[in-house]
């Protein structure tokens, strides 16, 4: 063990706040740490804590693989605040350099999205005087809210920094957000969405913040199944299972079967998700299984309804409510989007030629067959034309009632719901 040093990659499942759970870990690692050698028993006792412990499997995973990092993933603090330096002084030199353009991010975001990256590449704080290992929250409540690697207060210089990455490849990861504008979450590998920390690729659409609204309308409609009288319909829509079309991520299937709180049952699964791209299935099934779903929400890979109309198992299957944030941007829009959403796939942005509505009007017909008597359609869409054009659409169907347009957090009608008659 001469010349490495037991380190901890800890990625919190709970945004960008470690759980203080992990305080009993660290106090038990702090012995390993300090006579630089592997204990085993130890170590093994940390495993079984932290697996015991309510949160993600795959995270538990990573948290337990107590590896030797080399010396180049240990920097001291005075090292790490230099970077960050160096990488804000790199921002304002691209943005004079593209400054013709009028789609650059601003340097405050950029900046946020700096220290994002510092956070999530921090795996641990080690003391240098008691070689105390703790968590990057630990750090940061400790130094002004995580403005230690802004502004070098309350820490001693000499102190060392666990690091996911050295910083000559953290530096690589940074020219590629200024200059190729790749987004920040592509090159992490993860987005922090809700109460949420996904596992996303460039085969996946980005979460974005008014989605949100999307899971708060499905808990709102499934809380009024709740409340309502028992009768024969109102039973089925109680018990009925849901259903998410175009899951990408599954982001939004992960925060409906936590925040609905569906029980496992891999008999008779809960929510559905479909899926067409296989590479975004894989990257569904990494979320499900980080979040502990693979019973309670079901990956189906197919072309919306398609997967159900080709399945003697599944074709009788009718749900209490739909949700989907299909691709609704217009073919001819695609070309014109920022450049972080040019690195988007396709397939999960274009929404056809004309008016971008191919998906929306596809989901708006199965649904007419797949929903129950009562069931909710819940759909997101690019604004204002597409939900004044949706809401028409529905109505001419003769299978829908109470046709309703919602707003996103700018103000822009973004969603549109129906009950089926």
């Amino acid at each position: 063990m001469q010349g490495q040093s037991v380190g901890l990659v800890l990625k919190s499942p709970q945004g960008r706040e470690a759980h203080s759970m992990y305080a009993t870990v660290f106090t038990d690692l702090r012995q390993a740490f300090c006579q630089n050698v592997h204990k085993m028993p130890i170590l093994k006792m940390c495993r079984r804590r932290l697996h015991s412990t309510n949160r993600p499997t795959e995270i538990s995973t990573e948290l337990t693989q107590l590896t030797c990092l080399p010396d180049s993933c240990l920097e001291k603090c005075i090292n790490v605040i230099k970077w960050r330096a160096w990488a804000r002084r790199e921002a304002e030199l691209e943005l004079k350099t593209q400054a013709r353009h009028v789609d650059n991010p601003s340097l405050e975001n950029l900046l946020t999205e700096l220290d994002w990256l510092l956070e999530d590449n921090t795996a641990a704080h080690i003391d240098a005087g008691t070689s105390t290992l703790s968590s990057y929250s630990k750090l940061s409540s400790d130094c002004m809210n995580s403005s230690w690697f802004r502004y070098g207060r309350n820490i001693d210089g000499s102190c060392l920094v666990s690091l996911r990455l050295p910083l000559e490849q953290l530096s690589i990861l940074w020219k590629r957000r200024l200059v190729e504008r790749v987004p920040l979450q592509y090159l992490t590998y993860t987005a922090h969405w809700r109460d949420l920390v996904l596992f996303v690729s460039p085969a996946v659409l980005i979460p974005r913040a008014e989605t949100e609204l999307l899971v708060e309308l499905a808990m709102h409609a499934y809380e009024k199944y709740q409340r309502s009288d028992e009768d024969e319909e109102m039973r089925a829509l109680k018990h009925g299972p849901w259903l998410e079309l175009g899951s990408g991520s599954g982001a939004i299937s992960v925060a409906l079967a936590k925040d609905l709180k569906f029980e496992p049952n891999p008999n008779s699964p809960r929510l559905y998700a479909v899926e067409v791209s296989p590479s975004a299935c894989s990257v569904a099934k990494r979320n499900f299984t980080r979040y502990r779903l693979n019973d309670t929400v079901k990956l189906v890979h197919g072309s919306w309804f398609d997967a159900f109309n080709d399945s003697e198992n599944m074709k009788h299957l009718r749900f209490a409510g739909i949700i989907s944030n299909p691709p609704y941007i217009p073919s001819h829009e695609i070309s014109l989007l920022q450049p972080e959403v040019q690195h988007e796939p396709v397939l999960a942005l274009d929404g056809g030629v004309a008016n971008g509505t191919d998906c929306l009007r596809a989901i708006c017909q199965g649904a007419a067959q797949y929903l129950l008597r009562g069931g909710i359609l819940i759909l997101e869409t690019h604004g204002d034309e597409q939900t004044t054009f949706l809401s028409k659409e529905l109505a001419s169907f003769r299978h829908f009632e109470k046709v309703e347009i919602h707003r996103d957090y700018a103000n822009i009608q973004r969603f549109v719901t129906a009950r089926r008659i």
